[in-house]
């Protein structure tokens, strides 16, 4: 087996129920080592719930992910080498950003480049601000900075450019060409454009199935 072939995260007949509503079902897809995935479909087409599903925060009723020689849920194969952007902010309000920058670089171990992470987001004139005194983007810029104190191989984001004006949209889009051209994946729903070249695209609502 290739190392790409080994590296290439592959999800095999996923199905997933919610409030008695299949969202989709036998859903099959897979992503290379630096190459990224956009998740399409309108609202309630179960975007979100496939992101959560990947994260290991959603259980699915049948299928598999298969990644770096392991098989079985998400959670078990995927472990600790996902960083996951949902639509909460995910940082505890009263503390400042340096406190709340800290917090998950300690929770993912390692070592945390946090200086290096808030300079390269833009937040670092904030780290002693708490965190309820920021705008929307801001915040979305701190939740950036989190993915970048300790480098994971696979960023989960859900709609990642909303908050964000163009300044911070051009942010989010070299930021993942460089988690991308760090042979890492990307796997992103969003309603926007997010210029990344060579992305497959996997709709859903349309049709179950592979990715296109």
């Amino acid at each position: 087996m290739t190392a790409t072939r080994q590296n290439t995260l592959q999800a095999v007949g996923f199905t997933c129920i919610r409030g008695g509503r299949t969202l989709f079902a036998g859903l099959s897809f897979s992503v290379q080592p630096s190459k990224a995935l956009i998740i399409k479909g309108a609202n309630g087409s179960g975007k979100t719930s496939l992101l959560r599903v990947l994260a290991g925060l959603l259980p699915t009723e049948e299928g598999t992910m298969q990644w770096r020689g392991k098989a079985g849920k998400p959670s078990n194969v995927l472990n600790d080498e996902i960083h996951y952007l949902g639509h909460s902010d995910a940082l505890k309000p009263y503390l400042t950003v340096q406190e709340n920058l800290k917090i998950w670089g300690g929770l993912y171990g390692g070592e945390i480049k946090l200086d290096s992470a808030a300079k390269k987001t833009g937040v670092f004139p904030l780290l002693e601000i708490p965190v309820k005194f920021l705008s929307e983007g801001q915040k979305k810029r701190v939740n950036l900075a989190r993915f970048l104190t300790t480098p994971k191989s696979i960023w989960l984001m859900d709609e990642p450019a909303a908050g964000l004006d163009q300044e911070g949209r051009t942010l989010l889009a070299r930021l993942i060409r460089d988690q991308l051209g760090a042979n890492g994946i990307v796997i992103a729903s969003t309603h926007q454009e997010l210029g990344i070249k060579g992305a497959k695209t996997l709709t859903l609502g349309i049709k179950k199935g592979a990715a296109a």
